[in-house]
């Protein structure tokens, strides 16, 4: 079975990659299945132990991490979503628990919640940094499902949430969002005051946040996003701040619509480099 960044199996790594493959929080986007085997399959031939070049830059940007990969948690169509969910929350609470730093691989964005929701249990209180073109804050019922649209909402009325910072949204719309507690929009630029000092970050990445020239191939795109260079900003932030990354994830990335030569595949993968390069600083720093 292919692995990521062809990494061992297992959940020995210092950063555990879990595939979270559902697509019931979304009203279409099945694609977004099969992206955790894709991004495999596009870097299965990789080799994380013996490094990662930059060959744009001839610089190893891959060289110490110690990545494994568990493989997928697949939600089957007789298994209630709440069900699913909790499993996926144990999981992430098993890991982070252990010390392992978390990596989903979506699936929509509603598995960002029991992703979150879990690494903060585990560790007692985080802030979510969601990069993200859509707010996800739609109104909750007292029958409401977690979905990629109002996940947020439930993650603020999670206690171990303490805040969580929004970096992307735009677009127009008649429809205001309620004003959420410890819930905060941001710019790139102003990422360094909206996020709470000495607070643990978890990271989860919506591919919408980046503009459509950039990252095409998801469901709901909208113009003036994101590029991978903002990326690399955001991350940057985080590590100028000494704010620790403990979880993150990837979702949204739509393979259905990306058939041909799966070039918001490889843009995903691009962020993912400079997603793990980042948690290797990171775990260097603590060494």
């Amino acid at each position: 079975m292919s692995t990521l960044f062809g990494a061992p199996s297992g959940d020995e790594g210092q950063v555990v990659a879990l595939g979270v493959a559902f697509a019931h929080g979304a009203a279409r986007g099945g694609g977004v299945l099969h992206a955790p085997s894709t991004l495999r399959g596009l870097t299965a031939s990789e080799r994380l132990s013996e490094g990662i070049l930059d060959y744009a830059t001839d610089a190893l940007v891959l060289s110490s991490l110690r990545l494994s990969d568990l493989g997928d948690l697949v939600h089957r169509a007789s298994w209630p979503h709440r069900d699913f969910f909790d499993l996926v929350e144990a999981t992430a609470v098993t890991l982070a628990r252990q010390g392992k730093v978390v990596l989903g691989l979506g699936g929509d964005h509603a598995v960002s919640l029991p992703l979150a929701r879990g690494v903060a249990r585990a560790i007692g209180g985080l802030q979510v940094l969601q990069l993200d073109a859509h707010h996800d804050l739609a109104p909750l019922r007292p029958d409401s499902l977690p979905t990629h649209s109002n996940f947020v909402s439930f993650l603020a009325r999670c206690p171990e949430v303490e805040r969580v910072v929004q970096v992307g949204v735009r677009g127009y719309s008649s429809l205001r969002p309620e004003p959420t507690p410890g819930v905060v929009r941001s710019t790139v630029a102003g990422l360094a005051e909206a996020l709470a000092p000495g607070v643990p970050v978890y990271l989860t990445v919506d591919s919408d946040a980046f503009d459509p020239s950039v990252l095409p191939a998801v469901r709901h795109p909208l113009p003036e996003g994101l590029t991978l260079g903002d990326l690399d900003r955001v991350l940057e932030t985080v590590r100028r701040l000494d704010l620790p990354l403990v979880g993150a994830d990837w979702t949204e990335y739509d393979v259905d619509l990306d058939p041909i030569t799966l070039r918001s595949g490889q843009v995903v993968v691009f962020g993912l480099v400079r997603l793990l390069a980042a948690l290797q600083r990171q775990l260097e720093g603590a060494g």
